[in-house]
């Protein structure tokens, strides 16, 4: 017979797991609720509770997935909720492309059209490694052309492959009419543009492989408690919450919630991997495709305006009036983001000097794929309208060293518009290039560098369709001594490394604009020695150097991941390329 004291405590620890699985059910048990609103702004109320907003279309009610414990403190504050009904799980997740179809499409879009297509891997997944495909679309993909960049990406929650087919759409229909359009070519001819069709590999390929129902999954699978296994009630992070602009605010820091915001802002391989190639090509417009709420989001929020509202507010008027909605009654609306925090959005306008868009496509998160292409399809031509609006009008140009005419890295202040709120504007590495959109009017801008006076440049005319063109030359502090302080763009871009993943070959593509040494190996993610590539100086110019997918001794190398390092006069870069049986 056992002691009382044992009883007591066999009886303790089945009350403690008795709460574990209570506190256990309640975070993972999910429903779609609606919220019922008095008026728009009551849902302000409900700020802190950090609530996973399942569209950011509020009215008379908001929609939101939410545990059990959380539709409790909605009530507790006074409002009243309904559980809406979701699908059976798979019903529809598996009417859409796996991770595994999209990489293929990429790969044959790449080896269809590879005059104008270049296909690259963006960076891999957080846990899984997975890649995360990025395909370049211009006349010639493989350089770094004086051209302004576009960027459309897709799936930063796993829960909405509309995002995806919308991404894959717009690519299609542009590679498709190359040559056949005149439009289309030229914009192919005068644009660099850029399609991640899914930022979120990992989240998506879980959600899928496990036939998940909407409204789940909608994070990556960031290992948030450290214990080596993927657990749903704990781990994950939601990826448009990870990035650096007003990131302490927004997101929730708890692990188990479905807005978690990670550890730090661009935690995440996903995240920063955006962060990085939006800084490396300054796009001049993006649209980040969601769902759902058939509305077009754009940066910050009723809380602060940014200093280009009124162009901005143009701009997603004129995208969203180009999108008819699902019930073909109507096209979507345009509003401010619901938050002043890190959405991916607010971060690349502020920081990276791009106007993003949100655009929440669809009217839930998973719809059959007939309609979710149908979304897709309707989705067209709001895409294509940043493309049409790239033309112009707007301020670019060049600002160069006056003695010598190299391209200098340098600041460009609108004066009267932009504020301490964005970061400052700058010109590119390669060709000291600026490129501001703006509306028709007078404008001046303050042009500033390192090493050199500033100048003002005022009354800049810009009409109501093209670009207008100036050339700024500053001129050097000092000569002597004071000219060492000096500091010119280097001519030390981003190296493009395509295709990747490979199978026969891998290419490295850079330019430079003066003589640089130039060192480029391969090691493996041990950081044993592959194979050099060069080291030597390269002239002025554009250069490309091919590894053929082999070691030192010409034997070819096991499939896997291999690290390239490429240094410019002692500038180390790196590189992941993945090799993969042919």
């Amino acid at each position: 017979m056992k002691s009382p004291n044992a009883l007591s405590s066999v009886w303790i620890t089945l009350l403690l797991l008795l709460a574990a699985f209570h506190s256990y059910s309640q975070t993972t048990e999910r429903h779609l609720t609606r919220i019922h609103l008095n008026q728009k702004g009551d849902f302000s109320l409900l700020k802190d509770l950090e609530l996973d907003l399942a569209t950011h279309r509020i009215g008379s009610y908001a929609e939101v997935v939410a545990t059990d414990d959380e539709i409790r403190q909605i009530h507790e504050r006074g409002f009243r909720t309904e559980i809406l009904p979701v699908d059976p799980p798979g019903t529809h997740v598996g009417q859409y492309r796996t991770y595994e179809d999209v990489v293929a499409y990429c790969q044959y879009l790449a080896a269809e059209y590879p005059d104008i297509v270049m296909l690259d891997t963006l960076g891999l997944g957080h846990v899984w490694g997975l890649w995360i495909p990025v395909l370049k679309v211009s006349d010639n993909p493989t350089t770094e052309e004086d051209e302004p960049a576009i960027l459309f990406d897709g799936l930063h929650h796993a829960r909405e492959p509309v995002s995806t087919e919308s991404v894959l759409y717009i690519l299609q229909h542009l590679l498709r009419n190359y040559g056949s359009d005149p439009q289309v070519t030229r914009w192919i001819n005068e644009f660099e543009i850029w399609f991640i069709p899914m930022l979120n590999p990992e989240g998506y390929k879980y959600l899928i492989d496990n036939a998940l129902s909407s409204p789940w999954w909608r994070k990556n699978l960031s290992d948030n408690d450290n214990d080596g296994l993927f657990n749903p009630a704990f781990d994950g992070v939601d990826l448009n919450r990870n990035y650096d602009y007003n990131w302490s605010s927004g997101g929730s820091a708890e692990i188990n919630s479905w807005t978690y915001k990670g550890l730090a802002p661009f935690s995440e391989s996903e995240t920063a991997a955006k962060r990085r190639l939006a800084l490396d090509q300054k796009f001049l417009l993006s649209n980040t495709y969601h769902s759902y709420g058939e509305v077009v989001l754009y940066p910050w929020s009723e809380l602060a305006d940014p200093p280009d509202k009124s162009l901005i507010v143009e701009i997603a008027g004129e995208v969203a009036s180009r999108i008819q909605n699902t019930t073909g009654t109507g096209t979507y609306d345009f509003e401010p983001s619901s938050g002043y925090i890190g959405y991916s959005k607010n971060w690349m306008y502020a920081v990276a000097g791009t106007i993003e868009f949100t655009v929440e496509t669809a009217t839930r998160f998973i719809p059959p794929s007939s309609e979710g292409i149908r979304v897709a399809e309707n989705n067209l031509q709001g895409g294509l309208y940043l493309l049409e609006r790239a033309e112009g009008p707007g301020i670019t140009g060049h600002v160069l060293d006056e003695t010598n005419g190299q391209p200098v890295v340098a600041g460009v202040k609108l004066l009267g518009i932009d504020t301490d709120l964005i970061t400052l504007r700058t010109t590119d590495t390669l060709y000291g290039r600026f490129w501001r959109l703006l509306q028709a009017g007078l404008y001046s801008i303050r042009v500033t560098a390192d090493g050199y006076i500033a100048q003002n440049v005022n009354n800049i005319r810009v009409n109501d369709s093209t670009w207008t063109e100036i050339e700024v030359f500053l001129k050097p502090v000092g000569t002597g001594i004071d000219a060492d302080i000096t500091r010119k763009a280097d001519a030390t871009p981003m190296v493009r490394v395509f295709p990747n993943p490979a199978s026969e070959s891998v290419n490295m593509a850079f330019e430079v604009n003066r003589p640089m040494q130039i060192s480029i190996g391969v090691t493996d993610l041990q950081g044993r020695n592959i194979r050099t590539l060069a080291n030597r100086i390269h002239q002025p110019g554009s250069h490309l150097i091919t590894w053929d997918a082999k070691d030192e001794r010409g034997e070819r190398v096991a499939p896997g991941i291999y690290m390239i390092s490429i240094t410019k006069d002692g500038d180390i870069q790196h590189a992941r390329v993945v090799i993969f049986d042919p």
